[in-house]
């Protein structure tokens, strides 16, 4: 992600455990730092070879506002959602999408 003030790069490192409840302390960070918008992103395939690869984008709001709590209560238990049952996953949607003021993107790559 692309740092506003400095121009540099900044990524956020895999430093807990598997398994480990995700939390915001990264965001939170980013967010206290002065940067405005932090995304979250994941992928789910087998690449662009074998296909088709869908990766997504989520940007939340630097704020911890009440569709943000109710995110962060849908998520409860989510460690990795390629693990999550397609209608789980998909009762999600709703929440994301109205916690997610500031964008969301979705790319599809086939094989």
């Amino acid at each position: 992600m692309k740092d506003g003030a400095g121009g540099g790069v900044r990524g956020r490192g895999r430093t807990r455990a598997a398994g480990a409840a995700p939390d915001l302390r990264a965001e939170r960070a980013f967010w206290e730092a002065g940067l405005q918008r932090v995304a979250g992103v994941d992928e789910v395939g087998r690449g662009a070879l074998a296909g088709p690869l869908v990766a997504a984008a989520v940007v939340l709001p630097a704020c911890e506002g009440p569709a943000l709590r109710r995110l962060r209560t849908a998520l409860a238990g989510v460690r990795d959602s390629k693990l999550v049952p397609p209608e789980r996953r998909r009762a999600l949607v709703g929440p994301i999408w109205a916690a997610s003021a500031s964008a969301v993107g979705v790319g599809i790559v086939e094989a």
